[in-house]
């Protein structure tokens, strides 16, 4: 199965326990295959280096960068195609993940935004929470 995760997923489940750190965890099994883009490493990167996450980085025993790079090696890295303008979506930002998970073929797209959550698919994309895609990916 072809995943994309969120840069919110992504940090909730380096920083947290819960089905956020299990799609983690399911990802580090071999369950799927996880795909990202240079866009959503550098956002990834970004929002890892604010304050309040190096905080939890610290408290974690993290490394931002080592975690950033570890991500970039586990994950397959595509390019992408850009997409036309979307006028249903309320965040413009959110473009670069769909992007990504069409330019991957992507089964699935596991986020917490609700800007995204609300179309409940893309282009024959799935658009699920943690706890959903836990469930489809157990099934």
């Amino acid at each position: 199965m072809r995943v994309v995760i969120d840069t919110n997923v992504l940090v909730s489940g380096l920083f947290w326990k819960g089905p956020a750190s299990e799609i983690l965890d399911a990802f580090l099994a071999g369950r799927f295959e996880l795909y990202a883009s240079e866009e959503l490493i550098a956002e990834l990167r970004e929002v890892l280096s604010r304050p309040k996450f190096q905080t939890h980085a610290l408290q974690r025993g993290l490394d931002v960068p080592e975690v950033v790079e570890r991500l970039k090696a586990t994950a397959r890295i595509i390019p992408v195609d850009s997409l036309p303008p979307q006028p249903a979506l309320r965040d413009p930002d959110d473009i670069i993940v769909l992007e990504c998970a069409v330019s991957a073929n992507a089964t699935m797209i596991v986020t917490g935004d609700q800007d995204l959550l609300v179309l409940e698919s893309f282009a024959g994309i799935s658009i699920l929470t943690p706890a959903r895609a836990l469930s489809e990916l157990t099934k």
